[in-house]
């Protein structure tokens, strides 16, 4: 796997806001991404969350992960639900992990973030 994300668009980093619980961060304008040759439009509205199993908490919070991966890691599980996602699991929790590293965060702490979705994110997928 090495071809890039890339974003596209007005802005490479999204532009989002916090819901006024906050519970959950929301894009205040569409986002466009390319994912090994595909091409996503994240619509304005859309709310996502870094949904780290509580039994990580105590090596990282779900607020510990960046933006850009969980939102498109996220977006991503999203389109499995609707039958729509062209990757793999696999794949998917590949790209959040090679995103957490892009966006500057340390190796230990994109690693946590990828063990956490291989072990829970089947719940959701």
């Amino acid at each position: 796997m090495s071809s890039k994300i890339l974003a596209r668009g007005p802005l490479e980093h999204p532009d989002v806001g916090i819901l006024q619980n906050g519970s959950a961060l929301f894009l205040k304008r569409d986002y466009w991404v390319t994912v090994e040759n595909h091409v996503f439009t994240l619509p304005s509205g859309y709310q996502f969350v870094a949904s780290v199993p509580r039994l990580f908490w105590i090596f990282i919070s779900p607020f510990e992960l960046g933006i850009r991966a969980p939102l498109i890691h996220d977006y991503l599980y999203f389109l499995n639900e609707k039958g729509t996602c062209p990757f793999s699991r696999r794949s998917v929790d590949k790209f959040f992990y090679r995103l957490m590293l892009e966006e500057g965060l340390p190796q230990w702490r994109a690693t946590c973030g990828y063990v956490a979705v291989r072990l829970g994110g089947w719940t959701k997928w």
